[in-house]
């Protein structure tokens, strides 16, 4: 009897991270990082928010401004999402991964959209910072997203989300 509460005592030790959340029912912890609140950008944070919506998902969104008050340690994943603005060379996101964050081993997403010819510049810089702080970058997504439909849109978060899900 001894021996199986031992192993019993071992097998729960073993079951961390995403293995024991779904074992245990407890929901995965996932931040949307997001550039600013914008127009142009609400409904792609609309779309995260249905492919999130169920109660095996806690998602949390928060702005790119208020990032340094995080502890990505609190998450299981973290999204970063950079949406290149026309007109503008503020990216806050770029501006958050140059401050360094402690994102060592943290399975992170890339997902990137723009209406532009700096689409691939952006998602190269960010996915460099994103290297460079250690995170598990486990897929990186860019589109340009002038040409696509609402329908398109959510497909592409859809597809991304679902690779995302396995982490």
């Amino acid at each position: 009897m001894k021996k199986f509460a031992i192993l019993c005592l071992f097998l729960l030790a073993a079951m961390s991270g995403a293995f024991a959340q779904k074992a245990f029912g407890a929901p995965q912890r996932i931040l949307l990082a997001y550039e600013l609140v914008d127009k142009g950008i609400d409904p792609w944070r609309a779309y995260f928010r249905d492919e999130y919506s169920s109660p095996d998902y806690v998602l949390e969104e928060i702005e790119a401004s208020k990032l340094s008050a995080m502890k990505p340690s609190d998450y299981d994943f973290i999204i970063v999402y950079g949406a290149v603005m026309a007109f503008t060379s503020k990216e806050p996101i770029r501006d958050w991964l140059n401050t360094n964050p402690k994102l060592a081993q943290k399975n992170v997403g890339l997902f990137v959209t723009a209406n532009r010819w700096f689409l691939k510049k952006y998602n190269d810089q960010l996915l460099s910072l994103l290297k460079k702080s250690g995170a598990t970058v486990v897929d990186a997504v860019s589109a340009e997203t002038k040409k696509l439909s609402d329908k398109e849109k959510q497909q592409l978060v859809h597809t991304f989300a679902q690779k995302v899900k396995r982490y």
